[in-house]
C-alpha cells in the first residue's frame, strides 16, 4: 500500500487570543488520494482546533522501518 503525505492548515488562538495558521504534515498509509483524505479528516475529527486539508499527494517513500 503505498504512503502519502498531506498538509493541513490549522487555526490556532495564541495567548493574546490572535488566531494563526500553522501547517503540519501528515504521512498516511492509503490505497487512493481519496482514502487517505478521508483517513485524515477521521484521525483529526476530534480535533478542538478548526482545519483544513490543504494537500493530499502520493510520496515517494516505500516503506517505513
Amino acid at each position: 500500500m503505498p504512503y502519502y503525505l498531506s498538509k493541513v492548515q490549522f487555526e490556532v488562538s495564541n495567548d493574546d487570543g490572535k488566531v494563526k495558521k500553522q501547517s503540519r504534515t501528515y504521512v498516511i498509509e492509503a490505497v487512493s488520494v481519496t482514502d487517505a483524505e478521508t483517513k485524515v479528516h477521521q484521525y483529526l475529527k476530534n480535533s478542538t482546533e478548526p482545519f483544513e486539508v490543504k494537500t493530499v499527494a502520493e510520496s515517494k517513500i516505500v516503506d517505513v522501518i
